[in-house]
């Protein structure tokens, strides 16, 4: 013989399940945000452009109260590759921040290999 059990649900229990199953949609979401963004990045190709933007100051303001005060934000010189990677009949770009010995030692036309060739 089968039983039938009544369960009960309080407000609170239907509640926390539900902000249960919300936690783990949103969790599920950004895992295959994160994994997909890492996936899909261009992890070499051939460098169509080289960018140097020097080391910088920029001024900026910021509210202290009720008084708006101007500081000098000193920004460092950047190096940036963008590169064509053509996979599987799909061609895409992305730009990379570089080191300065790796902005100096390639050219381009040349190909570049994240983390070494």
């Amino acid at each position: 013989m089968i039983r039938k059990v009544k369960i009960k649900l309080t407000r609170e229990d239907i509640l926390l399940i539900i902000l249960l199953i919300v936690s783990i949609i949103v969790l599920l979401i950004g895992l295959s945000m994160a994994t997909s963004k890492t996936f899909n990045r261009v992890e070499g190709g051939i460098i169509v452009n080289k960018k140097y933007i020097p080391e910088r100051q920029e001024k900026k303001f910021k509210k202290d109260g009720m008084v708006i005060v101007e500081y000098t934000d000193l920004r460092v010189p950047e190096y940036i590759f963008t590169i064509k990677d053509e996979k599987k009949l799909s061609y895409s770009e992305e730009k990379i921040n570089v080191t300065q010995s790796e902005y100096l030692q390639y050219e381009i036309g040349d190909y570049y290999c994240r983390g070494g060739n």
